[in-house]
């Protein structure tokens, strides 16, 4: 086991799990844990493989769980940018999980919110897995935030925000701001805590 201080002072652990390597917080598994196995729980659930996107965009990096589902499980090809603010993180991907093996993988040491605004680009496919610790950033959760997010999706383009809720009211209020956007969302339910929201629209 390995303890260590990221470079914006996030307390991370690199462990052993039933015999598999983890990126572990203080009181949440980041990577290759039960995360890695909601999100692949997940892409078999939606079919990812036959979503096939061209430009995937993952905010939020951890050790590079999702890279490795999205390339190494579902053998999908398509440009994958990463944003991850914690350049402490990106390093621990590199060099403890191997996530700069893969090609056509994009690691931006970036403040996710500051991207969105800024990027022309556009995404098939928009994943937030934006966490410290266990608690999601409160500008993730704000309608402008999901603004910024439809405006980067692709025609048909999909957003998926893993979610966990404090109480019903955090749920409550989370709904009421993102139904104010996004038109068309499913969530789907895995493990004890997580709420997987898939978000559609029509944006040209």
């Amino acid at each position: 086991m390995k303890t260590f201080k990221t470079i914006a002072g996030q307390e991370l652990e690199i462990a052993y799990e039933n015999g598999i390597k983890v990126l572990n917080t203080k009181n949440a598994n980041y990577s290759f844990g039960s995360l890695h196995s909601i999100f692949k729980e997940l892409f078999k659930q939606i079919n990812m493989k036959q979503i096939n996107p061209d430009k995937t965009l993952l905010l939020g990096l951890g050790g590079g769980s999702i890279v490795k589902l999205l390339r190494q499980d579902l053998q999908l090809e398509g440009a994958v940018t990463a944003i991850e603010f914690d350049q402490g993180i990106i390093d621990a991907a590199i060099k403890h999980f191997g996530i700069g093996k893969f090609k056509n993988v994009g690691l931006i040491c970036e403040d996710a919110f500051k991207y969105l605004q800024n990027t022309n680009t556009k995404y098939d496919v928009i994943i937030d897995d934006l966490y410290l610790d266990i608690a999601m950033p409160g500008d993730s959760q704000q309608s402008d935030y999901f603004k910024d997010v439809i405006h980067r999706l692709t025609k048909n383009g999909l957003f998926i925000k893993n979610c966990i809720f404090t109480s019903d009211d955090h749920k409550t209020q989370f709904n009421k701001s993102i139904s104010e956007v996004f038109p068309d969302i499913k969530v789907i339910s895995i493990g004890k805590m997580n709420n997987l929201y898939l978000c559609k629209c029509n944006v040209v």
